[in-house]
């Protein structure tokens, strides 16, 4: 519903719904379930299941709204729409996991912040047209 009321330009709507997303889920307890489901989906297939399609589909779906908005409106450039959501979407993953992690590949707490403006200005840099 956002995306469609949204009357700014995609790359404040992308802005504002990845930031809005890591409020919410990366600075939330929310934020261990991808590291979680990752190391048991094997064990729990019916669950990994579920967590694929109302989870990490639904998510790639609404990445892939807003790409196509800025394709639409001019502002991004043509990406593979079967690729692009799920590539965009990964380095939030990986800032999860890397906050659940000890020791390894970990990033200090107080860091992420930067992490997701840096990923939000690199994300954007290969979308918009030059």
């Amino acid at each position: 519903v956002l995306i469609d009321q949204f009357e700014g330009n995609s790359a404040d709507l992308f802005t504002l719904l990845m930031t809005t997303w890591w409020e919410n889920v990366g600075e939330s307890k929310l934020s261990g379930l991808p590291k979680l489901m990752m190391a048991e989906a094997g064990n729990f297939p019916e669950v990994a299941q579920f967590y694929q399609e109302e989870v990490v589909e639904r998510g790639e779906r609404l990445a892939e709204k807003i790409i196509q908005r800025g394709i639409d409106r001019g502002e991004f450039r043509q990406v593979n729409l079967a690729l692009a959501p799920r590539i965009l979407i990964s380095p939030m993953v990986m800032m999860m996991m890397w906050k659940h992690s000890s020791c390894v590949c970990k990033v200090e707490p107080d860091k992420l912040k930067e992490h997701l403006e840096c990923y939000i200005d690199m994300a954007l840099q290969s979308l918009l047209l030059k």
